[in-house]
């Protein structure tokens, strides 16, 4: 990780059939070559389909997300780097108003260099998960999440 770095994500959540598209900025505090400490911030769009298939409670919303956390990764070797992240999306919709989804989510897992600047990774998160409903009920749950996926590094 440089010192500054800007991600851009692009997220599908296949139990409430909803997709994400953020960009984040990372500030390493702390840090040498083989570990390294960054808080970020991001903002994002979000569209969930509103599918109630899995979760009875989901509903249709298009909206902004707003992101907070912090990451923390230890090169174990050449290839394999361990992650621990902490992620606190808000969600805000535009339509219906006075929605709001919210989550603080904290886990790990591992990232592998596959080569030619191209990344796998694969982690786990728990925490918990607030929803206000369209009629203003607000509902806490278990929130988890885990996330597959390619990176690659432009420079």
């Amino acid at each position: 990780m440089s010192t500054i770095e800007l991600e851009a994500r692009a997220k599908f959540n296949y139990f409430l059939l909803s997709f994400a598209f953020e960009v984040l900025l990372k500030h390493a505090i702390a840090g040498n070559e083989s570990w390294s400490v960054a808080p970020f911030l991001g903002l994002g769009f979000v569209h969930d389909t509103g599918s109630q298939y899995l979760r009875s409670d989901n509903f249709e919303y298009t909206g902004v997300r707003l992101l907070a956390g912090a990451v923390a990764t230890r090169r174990v070797s050449s290839a394999v780097s361990v992650i621990a992240e902490l992620d606190v999306p808000l969600d805000l919709s535009f339509s219906p108003a006075q929605v709001a989804r919210w989550s603080s989510l904290v886990g790990g897992g591992a990232e592998i260099y596959l080569g030619s600047d191209f990344t796998a990774l694969l982690m786990g998160q728990l925490g918990v998960d607030y929803l206000k409903e369209p009629l203003g009920v607000p509902q806490w749950s278990l929130g988890y999440q885990v996330r597959a996926g390619f990176g690659y590094r432009f420079f």
